[in-house]
């Protein structure tokens, strides 16, 4: 007879839903590896889909003393895309104001050192999920390569980004 009981992660996975993400990240990962698989699968499919990321920006105005403030609002790609397991691929939802998205793809193409370069780690973004927003470093963000020039990706390590969005 085995010493360890497990419950089967069909179980697991209809309990995690009843729980707080943000429990479940901070102690239900740190369990066991097999909560920890079911977590991380939980957050694959039930709440990265529901993750904003924004960038805050300054655009270009006449008067350089009453610059404009707005922002890049990108939503997670679905399905899920990219060879690399670990990262989260996000697009370009919309910009407000609306009218700077032009602007804002200009800068977007010069903050890319190169095609599928690393953004710089100074950028700081504004993550949210359901009623709580996070500003911070994205892990290991890069922005993607499109071929259209009216459309902004990028991608980063998610796992890294969720452990320190819920601390």
């Amino acid at each position: 007879m085995s010493d360890s009981v497990h419950l089967p992660n069909e179980l697991w996975l209809l309990i995690i839903p009843h729980c707080s993400p943000a429990d479940l990240w901070r102690s239900g990962r740190r369990v066991n590896a097999q909560l920890k698989d079911c977590v991380d699968q939980f957050f694959e499919r039930e709440v990265l889909p529901h993750l904003i990321v924004s960038l805050p920006v300054a655009l270009p105005t006449y008067d350089i003393r009453n610059p404009v403030r707005g922002q890049a609002v990108f939503h997670p790609l679905s399905p899920k895309t990219g060879p690399e397991p670990g990262r989260l691929h996000v697009q370009l939802a919309q910009t407000e104001p609306e009218h700077y998205r032009t602007h804002f793809l200009d800068r977007w193409q010069g903050m890319q050192q190169s095609a599928d370069a690393a953004l710089g780690q100074h950028i700081r973004f504004d993550v949210q999920l359901a009623d709580r927003t996070v500003s911070m470093r994205l892990p290991d963000a890069r922005g993607e390569l499109v071929k259209s020039t009216h459309d902004a990706r990028m991608s980063f390590q998610w796992t890294p980004a969720m452990t320190a969005f819920f601390l």
